[in-house]
């Protein structure tokens, strides 16, 4: 699913959630709240929902994109996903997310990749046509070897526990973004309901272009 698609179906989501949501808060709004400035909180009932909702998205996306840059892993959104094993090598899907790629320093050096372990400086990869290979991040080495057997008794590598890339992708990137990630959602979150606050005072008892309340 391309970047743009997918944005524009959170929007989709959004606006239907806004909107259910929306509906009964009017309803709500119009039984229980008193004569004064009824029709303001009306249109509030309807309105906050919608802003809550998509500032949210807006604070996130934009948090996601700083993750993303500093990070170096992708922000969620489109039909790639990467993040770094270290700091010259990544992982890397296109289009598929059981199938990766391994790069350094920016260069595709081992495609079909279905699974993979690391353990400490080395990584270990097992390719769709059934072939393995070691890599040496610190010496930057890549191994081939025809079968786990052989891999096993060069790399004395006694208990393997190969899985697939795409579990591998999520663990690393929560490894490394995760706390990050939380911490925008609680900002973007209060940063919402604060800014959502903000306005509803301001309309029922403050200044309107220049109108008293």
């Amino acid at each position: 699913m391309g970047f743009g698609l997918s944005i524009l179906l959170h929007l989709i989501f959004l606006f239907i959630v806004s909107s259910i949501i929306a509906f009964f808060s009017l309803i709500i709004t119009y039984f229980i709240s008193s004569p004064e400035k009824k029709k303001r909180k009306l249109i509030l009932s309807i309105f906050i929902p919608f802003h809550i909702f998509f500032s949210f998205y807006i604070f996130v996306f934009i948090g996601s994109v700083f993750i993303s840059e500093i990070k170096k892993v992708d922000i969620g959104i489109g039909d790639s996903w990467y993040a770094p094993i270290d700091e010259s090598y990544q992982i890397l899907m296109i289009d598929l997310p059981e199938q990766a790629y391994i790069e350094c320093d920016g260069k595709s050096i081992l495609s079909d990749v279905s699974e993979i372990q690391q353990i400490e400086k080395k990584v270990f990869c097992k390719t769709y046509n059934e072939k393995y290979y070691s890599i040496n991040l610190i010496e930057k080495k890549l191994t081939e070897y025809q079968n786990i057997e052989e891999l096993k008794k060069a790399e004395n590598f006694s208990k393997p526990n190969l899985i697939k890339v795409e579990e591998f992708y999520h663990k690393r990137k929560w490894q490394i973004s995760g706390s990050a990630t939380i911490i925008i959602g609680i900002l973007s979150l209060i940063t919402s309901i604060l800014t959502a606050i903000i306005i509803y005072k301001f309309i029922v008892y403050g200044k309107i272009l220049g109108l008293k309340k």
